[in-house]
């Protein structure tokens, strides 16, 4: 059977039990054994989930079977928390998406202001207008 690499185990146990706790070689290994056959079952049941789905022969197992796999298991704890995550982390995605828009747009205008020297034509907030002129023209 696969197992997890050993440092990421032992990381996990650290963030749990804190760097002053003493953690043995056969804990991690333990631990690592339990983590594997976890998901092993999982991985059975997402696997059954997204072959009853499928209509071909050749299938991909998705996220959704993953969480449906939780579900049946009667991990639904677990379900939640991932998709409390996954609903942060896309609202984290789309902060930075719009952060790194407006750094664009801040960029765009300064190398506008350094190129064409005229500082008080160009207001903020002109992004897309500066991009239009300097493509069209």
């Amino acid at each position: 059977m696969a197992t997890l690499p050993k440092g990421s185990i032992e990381k996990l146990l650290r963030e749990v039990v804190g760097d002053d706790v003493p953690i043995s070689k056969e804990t991690i290994d333990w631990v690592n054994e339990c983590a594997g056959e976890l998901l092993r079952v999982i991985g059975l049941e997402a696997n059954t989930i997204a072959e009853n789905a499928s209509k071909k022969e050749n299938y991909r197992i998705s996220q959704e079977h993953v969480m449906a796999a939780l579900e049946n298991l009667g991990m639904q704890r677990y379900a939640q928390e991932i998709q409390e995550l996954q609903g942060s982390m896309a609202l984290e995605s789309q902060v930075n998406k719009a952060q790194r828009s407006q750094q664009l747009c801040h960029l765009v205008n300064a190398v506008v202001v350094a190129e064409d020297e005229r500082a008080d034509s160009v207001s903020e907030g002109s992004c897309e207008n500066h991009l239009t002129r300097r493509v069209v023209g």
